[in-house]
């Protein structure tokens, strides 16, 4: 049950974040206190990246620059699109560590109310 925001601008920019609806809170109000297991329970419910993007041959292309992990920072990440009035359809396939092993993404984005 994600929730996200996925922003782009005029001049460019991106921004996705993406998390678990209705993630636990922490146990303590500085995340440096709480135990490492507490952490990465954060770290897997919630991504977030941005950095630059363009439009390519029914792509766009995100070219991240800043990312919550740090495997993402400098990494081209290419989404197939599909708009439809007030959805956006992002989907990409990701290799897996297993030899020609693949996981398809699919992502819908709903406009925001203004």
């Amino acid at each position: 049950d994600p929730e996200g925001l996925l922003v782009y601008t005029s001049d460019g920019h991106m921004s996705a974040a993406m998390q678990r609806r209705n993630r636990p809170r922490l146990s303590r109000a500085d995340p440096h206190a709480v135990g490492d297991d507490e952490k990465a329970a954060a770290f897997g419910s919630y991504l977030h990246y941005s950095g630059t993007w363009s439009v390519s041959g029914g792509n766009v292309i995100h070219d991240v620059c800043h990312a919550m992990n740090p495997n993402l920072t400098g990494t081209r990440q290419v989404r197939s699109i599909a708009l439809d009035g007030e959805r956006l359809v992002l989907g990409a396939e990701e290799p897996l560590e297993t030899p020609g092993a693949t996981r398809r993404h699919r992502i819908e984005w709903r406009r925001a109310a203004r």
